[in-house]
């Protein structure tokens, strides 16, 4: 081997070093937690089960955590449940935070299921919201509000009138 074909070995490996490193250090930039899908304001009939959806995308995968009435929902516990998607495939486990990682998954998805919305139990409405964290960044989702409906509605319709 000539000196000459050193020379370019070296500057090619040189080269591929270089694109390594920077591709590396771009992998590592991640990125901050968005919002696709943010908890809405419902309106509950006494009894109802209620679901709220929380999804959000980032680099590594976001850790999503639910608060109602600015105070932390811990799991699991006797009340609430949770179901979690990251990656495209379900996580049985109704344990709340979906994990983040690095790797191909970028988003997370929980939705956060009363099962029955009463007066008599307090935790069952109020502000609800979720917080979508990774190493990069925090974002607060909106204020949901859970509320309760009157048991009964009145209904007027132009088909039924009343003939004396």
């Amino acid at each position: 081997m000539t000196s000459r074909s050193l020379c370019v070995v070296f500057v090619f490996i040189q080269t591929a070093a270089t694109i390594l490193r920077f591709v590396s250090s771009e992998s590592s930039l991640g990125i901050e937690p968005q919002f696709l899908r943010e908890p809405q304001n419902i309106s509950a009939f006494e009894g109802s089960q209620v679901s709220l959806d929380c999804e959000a995308k980032g680099s590594p995968t976001p850790t999503l955590i639910w608060f109602r009435n600015e105070q932390r929902i811990t799991f699991p516990n006797d009340f609430y449940r949770v179901s979690s998607t990251t990656n495209g495939g379900l996580d049985p486990s109704s344990g709340g935070g979906s994990s983040g990682g690095s790797g191909g998954a970028t988003e997370a998805q929980e939705t956060l299921l009363i099962p029955k919305v009463t007066r008599s139990n307090r935790d069952s409405w109020g502000s609800f919201f979720c917080i979508a964290n990774n190493k990069h960044g925090s974002k607060k989702s909106h204020i949901a509000k859970v509320s309760l409906s009157s048991k009964y509605y009145f209904f007027y319709s132009a088909k039924f009138k009343l003939k004396f």
